[in-house]
């Protein structure tokens, strides 16, 4: 697995890191994925910067959005959930607008899996 991490913010993030190193373990042997933290950055329509903790891609699996948050109030739950929805609806306008036959299946849909996980 190749791993990109842009910043030692990984390390303080207990739940995150803890998910990076399972993940990382679990998928050690397999070379045909990359995981990266803290990328994508987008502004949203308030330019609030919205980034997931994790991507995953893989050209058998698919394209991951990752958000995971130690927060057990509802209504902060709700909004990692709309931020993450948020990502993985901006990395599919984007995607979906290329004209790369890699990334289409067809004018509406992609080649791959792409999916959020909260």
């Amino acid at each position: 697995m190749n791993c990109i991490v842009s910043s030692d913010k990984l390390y303080k993030d207990a739940e995150t890191n803890e998910l990076f190193e399972y993940l990382k373990c679990s998928l050690d042997n397999s070379n045909e994925y990359t995981m990266y933290y803290e990328y994508p950055l987008y502004l949203d329509i308030d330019d609030k910067m919205i980034v997931p903790k994790l991507l995953i891609i893989s050209p058998v699996a698919g394209l991951f959005v990752v958000n995971c948050s130690s927060e057990v109030n509802e209504e902060m739950i709700q909004q990692l959930d709309d931020e993450t929805s948020q990502i993985e609806n901006y990395l599919f306008s984007k995607m979906i607008k290329s004209n790369s036959a890699i990334l289409k299946k067809s004018k509406r849909e992609l080649s791959f899996d792409l999916q959020s996980v909260l």
